[in-house]
């Protein structure tokens, strides 16, 4: 008998199949999580209602000759492990997907890169093959890691040969000559190396310039600023070491971006006045640098625009926080002790749409949570595409906001 997941997530997938073999046993087979052997039909069925219940949506008896159980393995033995906004075993792990995906980060991560090519920094990026101990049945597979910007598809094989194929496919495939690979394995087009000064002396330069008419209490910020900066950079170095940053100077603008809406925000955790003292020295810190010719005035214009840009959005956002959590603790309390686990939410979700009084969610999974009801107030400072942690819960049909946490522009 076979069954198939419907209603569900956007890239959420599964099939399950329970079956008796030859040797008396019975055995059930899930599109995420394998196939396990069971002595008894007892268990075997006990098994499909937990694989069931770890999936929203309905499931759907399908005739045995459906569409195969396992649509993200192919002839090769390869798998595609993960992709953004696409179909992959991460869509059919169910609520589990996030906790089974960082053991398979943790394997990988515990195991041998075998290959590499770097990306240009303005794309940023690399093409890797892993080789790890696959978490789940403990057999030995080659993972293909592309990741370009934000974007990233891991796929994995049986052997290592095939990998490597696909790898050096791949890396040719997609060799771009205006922004040509920092560094490969491969005979490919390589960006030559720097010959003027590094990103490190001239970052630490700006810093010399800025003591002599700084007082110590403001010389003390810049200089915790501009080192959360240089932490930030020698993320896409090899050792995470700033002085092995291959860059040029010319490029530092291309990271305030990141560093001032994604480093000081996730990794920094940084307080409202931390981040606006941030996005100052950022700024004088471009300005510095068309001063003393490593950038042209137009794009140290467009850096500031946009580090201003960053700015004002973070700025709605802790004010954002601040407010929806004053609302949601001065309300009376949501009972919630009957709710269904299935009428629940409790993960990271992007803001659909908002508009005066209403605001929804979709959730990296595909599920839309909402809309639900918020002073005019508070919607107003949202914008659509915000990240951030929701709980809520659906009684009677109708969605309430329970909590918010860390809030993402």
């Amino acid at each position: 008998m076979r069954w198939e997941l419907r209603d569900a997530g956007k890239w959420e997938q599964a099939q399950i199949a329970v079956s008796s073999g030859d040797d008396g046993a019975w055995y059930v087979q899930h599109t995420g999580f394998g196939c396990r052997r069971f002595a008894a039909k007892k268990s075997a069925w006990l098994a499909v209602r937990r694989l069931m219940a770890c999936h929203d949506g309905r499931w759907e008896v399908v005739p045995r000759d459906a569409r195969p159980l396992d649509p993200d393995i192919s002839d090769n033995d390869s798998r595609l492990l993960y992709i953004d906004n696409g179909h992959s075993l991460y869509g059919s792990w169910g609520r589990h997907r996030d906790r089974v995906w960082g053991r398979y980060i943790a394997a990988m991560e515990n195991g041998s890169v075998l290959r590499r090519t770097d990306k240009h920094p303005k794309v940023g990026g690399s093409i890797l093959v892993h080789e790890y101990i696959d978490p789940v049945d403990g057999s030995t597979r080659y993972t293909l890691d592309f990741t370009h910007g934000d974007y990233q598809c891991t796929s994995d094989y049986g052997d290592l040969d095939t990998a490597v194929d696909c790898y050096k496919e791949t890396v040719y495939n997609n060799n771009d000559p205006d922004h040509p690979y920092v560094s490969s394995d491969l005979d490919v087009l390589v960006r030559p190396l720097r010959t003027g000064p590094s990103i490190e002396e001239v970052l630490d330069q700006f810093l010399a310039e800025q003591r002599a008419r700084l007082s110590e209490r403001t010389m003390s910020k810049y200089e915790g600023i501009v080192s959360l900066l240089g932490k930030c950079i020698a993320r896409e170095s090899e050792d995470g070491l700033l002085s092995s940053v291959r860059d040029d100077p010319e490029t530092i603008p291309d990271h305030l971006g990141g560093f001032l809406g994604y480093y000081m925000v996730r990794k920094v955790i940084a307080r409202k006045g931390e981040i606006k003292a941030a996005g100052t020295v950022a700024g004088k810190l471009v300005s510095w640098l068309s001063e003393r010719g490593y950038i042209d005035g137009t794009t140290a214009k467009n850096a500031v625009d946009s580090a201003r840009d960053t700015g004002r959005g973070l700025a709605a956002a802790y004010d954002f926080r601040d407010l929806i959590d004053d609302h949601l603790d001065s309300r009376p309390p949501v009972d919630i002790s009957g709710v269904p686990a299935g009428d629940r939410f409790e993960d990271y979700a992007f803001v659909a749409e908002v508009s005066p009084g209403r605001i929804s969610f979709d959730a990296y999974a595909g599920t839309t949570v909402g809309p639900m009801d918020i002073p005019v107030e508070i919607s107003n400072l949202v914008q659509p595409e915000w990240s951030m942690y929701v709980e809520a819960a659906r009684i009677d049909g109708a969605w309430h906001l329970l909590m918010i946490g860390s809030v993402f522009p």
